[in-house]
């Protein structure tokens, strides 16, 4: 009897965990998340672009929010006012100068400490997306943890609108030349770009793409500096992120 009992519950142990994980939507103060047949839930961070905040990028996400509510989203709000009461960036430059120019960014330890305190706090999450600066911020921070070993280490990341940030070209270079180390940190990464994007170089963002190596993908549209949300792009995002 305890052999029968034995097989029988591995049995019933070896077809749950092979069983598609199903989600339902769980409440939890201001955010939807997703509960997982294994009890984890799938979260993602989001950062804003220059001039936004939490609240304005994911109005910004919002069709892509209300299409899987059941994610954990974590619209995080960089730290530096930059205008009015609700302009926020990751950090600061010279007047008339782009980050994919600039030599340093001004208070960007800051904003390093405040992604690790929410990946500590919060996380960790299973994707990071951003979108402009948001998106060059992301670009810095896989490249400390692929080349670092830095804490922040997301299973997939999506970039829309990214370009090359200047102050850490050493550091991507290096992370280009040497490439993914055997065993090392080795994201999946999404990059998101239009070659009629007037704000940041498309061409930087295919670089970065490059340097991530076979792990990374591209979405190529046609609409500007924006985030595609249009049902194909949607559709495209939730495959890469390979949502039920």
């Amino acid at each position: 009897l305890r052999t029968i009992f034995f097989c029988t519950a591995l049995i019933v142990c070896v077809a749950a965990f092979q069983a598609k994980p199903t989600f339902r939507k769980v409440n939890q103060g201001n955010l939807m998340t997703c509960s997982l047949g294994s009890g984890q839930t799938f979260k993602v961070l989001a950062l804003h672009g220059k001039g936004e905040n939490g609240a304005s990028f994911r109005r910004r996400l919002s069709k892509l929010v209300d299409a899987y509510p059941n994610i954990s989203w974590e619209f995080l709000t960089a730290p530096h006012l930059i205008g009015g009461e609700d302009e926020f960036a990751w950090w600061t430059l010279p007047p008339n100068v782009r980050s994919f120019e600039a030599s340093n960014y001004m208070g960007i330890d800051e904003t390093f400490q405040v992604i690790e305190q929410s990946w500590k706090q919060k996380g960790p999450f299973n994707a990071v997306l951003g979108f402009s600066q948001g998106a060059i911020l992301i670009s810095s921070l896989l490249a400390k943890a692929m080349h670092e070993d830095f804490c922040v280490q997301p299973e997939a990341a999506i970039l829309f609108g990214a370009a090359w940030p200047q102050p850490f070209d050493a550091l991507l270079c290096a992370v280009e030349s040497a490439g993914i180390r055997p065993g090392g940190y080795a994201p999946r990464t999404l990059h998101v770009y239009s070659l009629q994007d007037r704000v940041n170089p498309p061409a930087m963002a295919a670089r970065i793409k490059k340097l991530m190596g076979s792990g990374a993908e591209e979405l190529v549209h046609d609409q500007g500096h924006v985030v595609p949300l249009d049902p194909a792009a949607i559709a495209a995002i939730a495959t890469f992120l390979r949502l039920p």
